[in-house]
């Protein structure tokens, strides 16, 4: 798991909203509930309530794949993002990348303007983390890249008269294919 949706807040009903969700949370914590419930019971509390929902399964080494993947499953889960943003109780929104970076250290990462004004217009934050590593994985399928890469041109140029000041304005369904919603309930997600 890479790229991950959060959502929190002190007075965020974390149950009321996955009742009626479409999203399947991967990580589900309760304000006042243990911090680490198994390990320390008695420890620290939560301060707030949240989810977590995956968003790319892709790899850290593979930002390009997540940007791509977070793009269409905003693309596609824009009402539930827009629900969840205005969700009484919800305080913090964010897409949270994960990425590698390999000795010395150093490493830069662009995001798309696409990807931008999609998260801009629906007032999501995006943050990236990153992780030291030693050494490059390929595990990555060279196929299901390869897919994403030409959906997702073919889109930004099909779609090239709804870019307006660098924000992607949804208008036109994207083919069946290019749904990476193997994250929500009741999709089939990539082949």
């Amino acid at each position: 798991m890479s790229a991950i949706l959060r959502a929190s807040g002190t007075q965020f009903d974390v149950d009321a909203f996955l009742a009626d969700s479409s999203f399947l949370a991967m990580n589900v914590y309760r304000k006042g509930e243990p911090s680490l419930p198994v390990s320390k019971p008695d420890g620290r509390k939560n301060a707030r309530s949240g989810i977590n929902v995956e968003v790319s399964g892709a790899g850290f080494d593979d930002i390009e794949l997540q940007f791509k993947e977070v793009f269409f499953f905003m693309r596609d889960h824009a009402n539930e993002l827009s629900r969840l943003r205005d969700f009484d109780g919800v305080e913090n929104l964010c897409i949270d990348f994960g990425a590698d970076i390999y000795p010395p250290g150093y490493s830069c990462f662009r995001f798309p303007f696409a990807l931008l004004g999609m998260a801009g217009k629906l007032k999501l934050d995006l943050e990236l983390s990153v992780y030291p590593t030693d050494s490059e994985d390929e595990s990555i399928g060279d196929d299901r890249r390869l897919e994403l890469e030409e959906l997702y041109e073919e889109y930004l140029a099909d779609s090239a008269a709804d870019v307006e000041q660098g924000v992607v304005v949804p208008s036109r369904p994207l083919p069946p294919s290019a749904k990476s919603t193997s994250f929500v309930r009741g999709s089939e997600g990539l082949s």
